[in-house]
């Protein structure tokens, strides 16, 4: 059995009384002493784990005013009056083909070959959130973003908005299909 060097110099090992090491029963003593303070670090370390785990944090997810903000969709009339339609992008993903579809402004789309409804309920040419207040500060197309509502099988899957120059924002996670606004369509001047 190998000895530390602070053992070592405590005596020799066949008995010397002398220099204060009694040989087996001083080893037995030193290995018990090994054993429990090894038993005894086991213990504290695994009871300071079971504390860690019974102190998570707890997260409350209320508003910390107890009020809920409603944001407002206003669309100016010289918006409302200066756009028919919007093309959304229905990428097949499976298929690895896109086609787009053009889906009035205020109108639905039933996807073909699918289950999937679009539902275009608002265009914005130039998308600005203005506090709890969401519009378009102008009528060119500076940030084009239409709120829609995608349906499979009548349940909604996703409601919000889709950004002609910012694709990947809000985007809908779907295993089958990916869309995506890639134009807006002006009425025509009488």
């Amino acid at each position: 059995m190998l000895m530390p060097e602070c053992l070592k110099n405590m005596g020799n090992i066949s008995g010397n009384r002398e220099s204060g090491f009694n040989g087996k029963t001083d080893r037995r003593k030193i290995l018990r002493l090994n054993l429990l303070v090894f038993v005894m670090s086991l213990a504290i370390f695994c009871s300071g784990c079971a504390e860690k785990e019974e102190l998570k944090p707890v997260v409350e997810t209320k508003s910390s005013h107890g009020a809920k903000k409603i944001t407002a969709i206003v669309v100016p009339p010289d918006v409302a009056a200066s756009w028919k339609s919007v093309g959304i992008a229905v990428l097949n993903k499976p298929a690895a083909s896109q086609k787009t579809y053009m889906v009035p402004i205020g109108g639905k789309l039933a996807v073909p070959s699918s289950s999937m409804l679009i539902e275009v309920e608002t265009f914005l040419p130039a998308f600005i959130m203005q506090g709890a207040t969401i519009t378009s500060i102008s009528n060119k197309l500076t940030n084009p973003a239409a709120k829609v509502r995608i349906s499979e099988k009548g349940t909604t899957i996703f409601q919000g908005w889709l950004f002609l120059l910012h694709q990947n924002t809000h985007v809908l996670i779907h295993p089958t299909y990916g869309f995506s606004l890639v134009e807006a369509i002006p009425k025509l001047k009488r």
